[in-house]
């Protein structure tokens, strides 16, 4: 499938599934909020798992999405480790902000800007290291600053 294709089938993808992948973000986080705050009550530890349970799934069905555009081994492979390096940068931020609160440090706002920027920093550095990799193989696979230019 050649590059235009293929940022067409990915457009098409994100503007069906976008809007609630942002939404369940939103609720992971807010859940994860109130969780870490509520001094891990049961119901908001149900409401976390739930909305992260949902999260996991869309960000699988949208890895699944993005290897079969690609007919190439490698490529697959780097896809998956790209959403999967994400997730875990996701998780070592949330752990982060966990330890914040369990060490009484929530109100330090330098620690908050840190872990929130460096966890952002390295979801972006997982991105590109990757990228990199897959455009190597595969140059007709769309990078994100090759969608976000296309719209």
């Amino acid at each position: 499938m050649e590059k235009q294709a293929r940022m067409r089938s990915i457009q098409s993808y994100q503007k069906r599934w976008m809007p609630l992948h942002v939404s369940v973000v939103i609720a992971v986080g807010i859940s994860f909020a109130l969780l870490v705050m509520n001094e891990f009550q049961t119901g908001y530890g149900i409401a976390f798992l739930a909305a992260l349970v949902v999260l996991i799934y869309l960000e699988w069905r949208e890895s699944r999405f993005m290897q079969r555009l690609t007919n190439e081994p490698p490529v697959q492979k780097f896809i998956r480790r790209t959403y999967v390096g994400r997730n875990a940068v996701s998780l070592f931020g949330a752990i982060g902000f966990y330890i914040l609160f369990k060490n009484g440090m929530q109100s330090n706002l330098l620690l908050w800007l840190v872990i929130f920027f460096g966890a952002i920093a390295a979801q972006a550095a997982t991105t590109i290291h990757y990228e990199r990799k897959i455009r190597q193989i595969d140059p007709e696979h769309p990078s994100r600053h090759d969608l976000s230019f296309a719209k």
